[in-house]
């Protein structure tokens, strides 16, 4: 039977023949026909006594009451039993069969791996029909992750009611990005029943993977998780996205604009002015120009915002932040929100505006820097730089401020009470100026302040840390 809509809601009726196999002439002998339907159906009889003598047989006929809601696949069975009635051991069976081709797919998967990782996935297939099929196989997977392994040739062979294993590769790339996920499609198709088929699904989701990340111009980002070093990423919010706590990102020359601010909040570290080689991958000339890796906002938002808890240091070394807007609100191309405390090295900041530290804000943390420059900024209340947090004030007289004085190659800032203390590099690797500044209690931010109050939007010149002077932690 192949088509359900020929016997949905009409009885089928199978003939049988019982014969008493006893040796003793002219004895009779009493037994029972009892029917069993696998999928409970209506049938005839359910069970019925019937007397032989030995030698002699009975025809008698089965009926199945087929649903008239029926659907789908078939494979219904009624199993017809004679026994004995004197002995229970004398007994015979036989099975009438309804069905249709058919065929079933178990068990589908749903699981993770990290890029690289090979996972197999073991399926079964079932022949529920009642002759003999061979089936097709093809898989459907978007990402081309999988792959049928068994059997090799795409079709099997199986006997009625047999099944046979189906195994399923899937390979995860190494540069699948995290919670990338496959969703493949695995069909079975009778090749000789027309319409025969079943299909099952798998998704495989690549996991987070920690390492270094890769970023230049030449990349791209889709489905990427930039731990290849001849397959980088195309941009460096994408990257920072992908990263890890404590991963490298390097980045190759170039300019890579923002739609939005990039958020750092982890321990990471950006690292800017490499080539990029297609195929050998990068490398990190020396001296690092900042002016040659620029990470640019565009105007449409801050450059970067830092938010890491107290004791997390993010490095950000050999970058040009330009072009951050932040309008009413602080940091124009740099905030350092709450406690961050990260570490900026050769970083320059410039063409940035905000309501309050056109360049820089820093909340509550400590800033530690190197070879830090900020340029042509602008803000309603303090253009170059701005904190929030309480400390000494240096002052000195200069077209433009910024709080601390230099402490060799590196400094911190907002300064302590005590003074700036120097990050852990050699002070005697860039001996301090002749002019050093002084410091002494602020009495208040804006007195201090060497231009203006009436003109705080002011550009101001363009400082380069170290310098030979700084002044107020509230100047700007």
């Amino acid at each position: 039977m192949t088509n359900v809509d020929d016997i949905r809601g009409q009885w089928i009726t199978f003939t049988h023949t019982v014969t008493d196999l006893s040796h003793t002439s002219g004895l009779s002998h009493t037994f029972t026909i009892m029917v069993d339907n696998s999928d409970g159906w209506p049938v005839l009889p359910v069970s019925l006594p019937i007397t032989l003598t030995s030698g002699s047989s009975l025809q008698f006929t089965v009926a199945v009451s087929v649903p008239s809601n029926l659907s789908g696949g078939v494979y219904n069975r009624s199993v017809v039993t004679v026994r004995s009635t004197a002995n229970s051991g004398v007994t015979d069976n036989a099975v009438d069969l309804i069905a249709n081709p058919g065929v079933k797919l178990s068990p589908s998967y749903t699981q993770e791996g990290l890029p690289g990782e090979v996972l197999t996935y073991t399926h079964i297939l079932t022949n529920t029909g009642p002759t003999t099929d061979t089936f097709w196989l093809t898989i459907t997977s978007p990402l081309n992750w999988g792959q049928v392994a068994v059997p090799a040739g795409l079709t099997v062979t199986v006997g009625p009611l047999q099944d046979t294993p189906v195994l399923v590769v899937v390979q995860i790339p190494k540069s699948a990005r995290a919670y990338l996920s496959d969703l493949m499609l695995l069909t079975a198709a009778s090749t000789i029943h027309n319409g025969i088929s079943a299909t099952i699904t798998n998704s495989t989701t690549a996991k987070p993977i920690s390492g270094d990340r890769y970023v230049a111009t030449a990349g791209q980002n889709t489905n990427n998780n930039c731990t290849q070093p001849l397959q980088p990423c195309r941009t460096v919010d994408y990257a920072v996205y992908q990263a890890t706590w404590g991963d490298m990102i390097m980045v190759a020359q170039g300019t890579y604009p923002l739609t939005d601010e990039l958020r750092i909040n982890q321990k990471i570290s950006l690292l800017g002015g490499y080539l990029f080689n297609s195929g050998s991958g990068f490398s990190r000339p020396l001296p690092i120009d900042p002016a040659k890796t620029v990470i640019d906002a565009q105007n449409r938002s801050r450059v970067l915002h830092l938010n890491v808890a107290a004791g997390v240091r993010p490095l950000v070394d050999g970058f040009t932040l330009r072009n951050g807007a932040n309008p009413g609100g602080p940091g124009g191309a740099v905030y350092l929100e709450g406690s961050s405390s990260p570490t900026l090295t050769r970083v320059v900041i410039a063409n940035s505006s905000a309501g309050d530290g056109g360049g820089l804000y820093v909340g509550d943390g400590q800033l530690v820097f190197q070879q830090l420059t900020i340029t042509n900024t602008s803000a309603t209340n303090r253009a170059g730089a701005s904190s929030s947090a309480t400390a000494a004030s240096c002052s000195r007289t200069r077209p433009f401020r910024i709080p601390g004085r230099p402490m060799g190659p590196a400094c911190t800032w907002p300064p302590a009470r005590s003074g700036l203390r120097p990050a852990p590099y050699s002070a005697a690797a860039r001996p301090r100026p002749a002019a050093a500044s002084t410091c002494k209690p602020a009495a208040s931010p804006a007195s201090s302040l060497p231009w203006p109050a009436t003109a705080p939007a002011a550009r101001a010149a363009a400082p380069t840390w170290p310098a030979a002077a700084w002044s107020s932690p509230r100047a700007r």
